[in-house]
Order: C-alpha cells, then structure tokens, then sequence
C-alpha cells in the first residue's frame, strides 16, 4: 500500500466553505479599492485612451479623467468629431465648436476585478502540493484575462456611449452591435466575465501545476 505524503492531496471542495471564503476575500478586496481604487484607475487611463484611439479615429480625444458627478466617481471622455460620420442615413462633418462628453462609473472597473481576484484567492488548490506555485499561477493568468475583460469593458462602453448620442437622434430603432454590447456588460454582464476570468485562471493553473 502506498502511502502520500502529507499535505500531496488537494483541498476537498466544501461549497458553503468556499462561499465564505469567496465573500470574505471580495470583502477584504472592496476595502483595499476603496483606499487604492482610484490610484489604480488612474494608472490605466493612458491605456484606455489609446485603446480608444485604436479603436474609433473618428474622434478627437480631448481628455481622459476622473471626475465627480453628483455623489458618483466617474471616467470622463471628452471629445470632438474629426472625420465624417454616417449614422443611417445622415451624415455628420466636424465642426470644431462640436464637443461631447460621456461617462462610466469607475465602479465599472473595479467590479469585475473584485470579483475575479476574490475567487482566484479564495478558491481551494486544485492540484498537490506546492500550493505557492498554483497559486502564483493563478494570479499570472487571472490578472491577464482581467486585463482582457477590462480592455472589453471600459473603452468599449465609452464608445457605445458616444454612439448612442448620434444614433438615437438619427438612426433610432436600428440595430447596433456596440449597443448591444454596452446592454449585455451593464446588464450584469462584466460580472459574469470577471467571475470567467477567475475560474479560467484557476483550471488553467491547476492543469498547468499538474503536467
């Protein structure tokens, strides 16, 4: 008979346990982003911005920034058109008197993170010992695939926001891939990713530490 070494076998899985365990590490991280948040958010403006560029060159970004909005902290995009636009049926020149802001709650980014970093470290080794080895993994992946979900969220959203202006004036009714979009991630939507990401990260290291 064989005999394993102490500590060779993973976690057994214990649903209430891991709830707990869950609601306690996105606890502790919603108290962390409250002091930390918006320093973060801050640090991923520049990449949003040329995100954004990237994205739609039809505006001209103006600025970039955290703002106040009522008793709401925000991401703020201003901009102005740069080139013809065609929302159906009309057409839309620059005009350099044309400005137009939109905004997004930075709840919008810490939400998924929350809750993606909350599974990832509450969530019982899948694989033996070492557990740091799994564990750091976990991380490596899970913030990568956050960085995906966030490069899907944030810009994105500004955009369809940007959109929406032009296209419920002139187009109404018509369908609209980025609307959609926008509809499925502030229907709860970036919640689900973030929470894919999380799981993702944590199959991906307990495949990887198992090889």
């Amino acid at each position: 008979m064989t005999v394993e070494p102490h500590g060779a076998r993973p976690m057994p899985l214990r649903p209430l346990e891991v709830g707990w365990r869950v609601l306690a590490a996105c606890a502790l991280l919603l108290a962390v982003s409250h002091a930390w948040g918006q320093a973060l958010i801050e640090c991923l403006l520049p990449l949003f911005r040329l995100e954004i560029g990237w994205l739609e060159d039809r505006y001209r970004i103006l600025g970039l920034s955290l703002a106040v909005q009522g008793a709401d902290s925000v991401i703020r995009l201003d901009v102005s058109l740069q080139r013809i636009m065609v929302v159906g049926d009309h057409v839309i020149y620059p005009d350099p008197r044309g400005l137009a802001h939109v905004t997004t709650l930075t709840g919008h980014v810490l939400q998924p993170a929350i809750l993606g970093l909350g599974l990832l470290t509450a969530w019982p080794p899948l694989a033996p010992a070492p557990l740091a080895r799994e564990y750091a993994l976990r991380l490596l992946l899970g913030l990568a695939m956050l960085g995906v979900v966030l490069a899907l969220d944030v810009p994105f959203v500004l955009l369809g926001e940007l959109w929406a202006i032009a296209h419920q004036r002139f187009a109404p009714g018509s369908f609209s891939p980025l609307l959609l979009w926008v509809d499925f991630l502030q229907g709860g939507g970036r919640l689900a990713l973030g929470l894919l990401a999380g799981a993702a990260g944590i199959a991906a290291a307990g495949t990887m530490v198992r090889a």
